[in-house]
């Protein structure tokens, strides 16, 4: 099985502000990074990718890697500032690569 944990994009949400989400928020995806390492050493086939910093390349680029690497599993780290991106490339990944299953993660997610 093939696993895709995405860092996605962060915007400043609320109308009107400034946007320093990426300056604001510069630790390393700590969560992905340790249920990757965790499905690596059981086996799964994980990578990751971090949208951070990418900007506008980055869409294009993270669905040239869902491309290339067609999971079967693509999984999202989310906060409040990077849950709208992470939705919005969810929906991308969905178009090019419908039968993938799309896993969100992190403080606002709950059963």
């Amino acid at each position: 099985m093939k696993i895709l944990l995405i860092n996605p994009f962060a915007s400043n949400w609320i109308e009107g502000r400034r946007d320093d989400t990426e300056t604001a928020v510069r630790l390393a995806p700590l969560g992905i990074l340790f249920v990757a390492s965790y499905l690596i050493k059981k086996g799964f086939d994980a990578d990751i990718y971090n949208c951070r910093g990418r900007a506008d390349e980055g869409t294009a680029d993270l669905i040239n890697k869902v491309l290339s690497l067609k999971p079967d599993i693509a999984g999202f780290t989310s906060t409040t500032s990077s849950f709208p991106g992470a939705y919005k490339l969810a929906e991308e990944i969905k178009k090019v690569l419908p039968e993938v299953k799309i896993v969100f993660g992190g403080v606002h997610i709950s059963h």
